[in-house]
């Protein structure tokens, strides 16, 4: 019903109505995937069965295959929906794995108006990212309101201020876009010490919303 190639990947190529799991091991990393026979007619990889045309594919399964990022499952299929846009709650999870924090046992809740619209399953890791200065929250309302945001999709600013965060705290190389303009002063020093590459256009978007794949990716390149 299918192979592990030699990136550990499982690939299904399955026909009939049987159900069963399967466990890939490899490096000390465990994936447990449901196989629905009837519904992995075609190739998956990963138990992904929507990266297998995708410009990240390696990117994802690099993140998935160290346990930074999981799939959702719909219907007994596991999907990455790489094109997705990412949330904060969501980045925040995958910088906390990244960094081994998720599962730290932290007491104190941070001062966001919003915690109250944080899922439990991202509480850990935004206190963790909190705690270590990681990742901080939006100051809106002229001030008077600090919040996390949980649910609003992370911009390309943010997302490079965290993971500039992530670098010896080094000065970097000055932004130098075709749209600096558009880079918020908050954001310029984190993208410095990424040395961060732009667009073909030597734009960098800094406004845009982050996809779940360019997160991955952004991410993998921290290596």
């Amino acid at each position: 019903i299918g192979t592990i190639d030699e990136h550990g990947v499982y690939n299904a190529k399955t026909t009939g109505d049987k159900a069963g799991k399967i466990i890939i091991e490899k490096n000390g990393f465990k994936k447990e995937i449901n196989v629905f026979l009837s519904d992995y007619s075609s190739e998956t990889e990963y138990g992904f069965a929507d990266i297998s045309n995708h410009w990240a594919k390696a990117q994802i399964l690099q993140s998935a295959q160290s346990g930074i990022i999981n799939g959702i499952e719909l219907d007994g299929k596991m999907y990455f929906k790489p094109d997705n846009y990412m949330t904060r709650a969501e980045f925040a999870q995958i910088i906390a794995k990244y960094k081994g924090i998720q599962n730290e046992d932290i007491s104190d809740i941070p001062p966001y108006t919003d915690w109250n619209d944080v899922q439990p399953w991202a509480q850990n890791a935004i206190k963790a990212v909190y705690k270590y200065g990681i990742m901080s929250g939006r100051s809106e309302d002229s001030g008077k309101t600090f919040n996390f945001s949980p649910n609003s999709n992370i911009t390309r600013a943010e997302a490079m201020t965290v993971l500039g965060r992530l670098i010896p705290n080094e000065a970097g190389k000055e932004p130098d876009f075709a749209d600096t303009i558009d880079i918020p002063s908050w954001a310029k020093a984190g993208i410095a010490r990424l040395y961060y590459k732009g667009y073909s256009d030597n734009t960098i978007l800094p406004q845009n919303n982050v996809k779940r794949a360019e997160a991955v990716t952004m991410l993998n390149k921290m290596n």
